[in-house]
């Protein structure tokens, strides 16, 4: 188990965008940052979640209770 961490609000947003599958460019937009900002800020969220790649950092962050479970989006079939 983590320690308990203190996630800036930056930081969850960056959790959020993640979790509706934004690029780290679209990213970057969204936060007026440069791209080598956004790599850096996301190498430190990692590390502060202990995980390696986006995908276990959504789950790590849905289960530290940081974001929400991303809803699925699905598409209405016509009857």
């Amino acid at each position: 188990p983590l320690p308990k961490v203190k996630f800036s609000e930056e930081e969850v947003r960056i959790l959020r965008l993640l979790s509706k599958s934004e690029t780290r460019r679209s990213i970057a937009k969204h936060l007026n940052l440069s791209y080598a900002g956004i790599n850096h800020r996301m190498r430190q969220l990692y590390k502060k979640l202990d995980v390696i790649n986006s995908i276990q950092a959504v789950v790590r962050g849905c289960r530290l209770e940081i974001i929400k479970y991303p809803q699925a989006k699905t598409k209405r079939l016509a009857s």
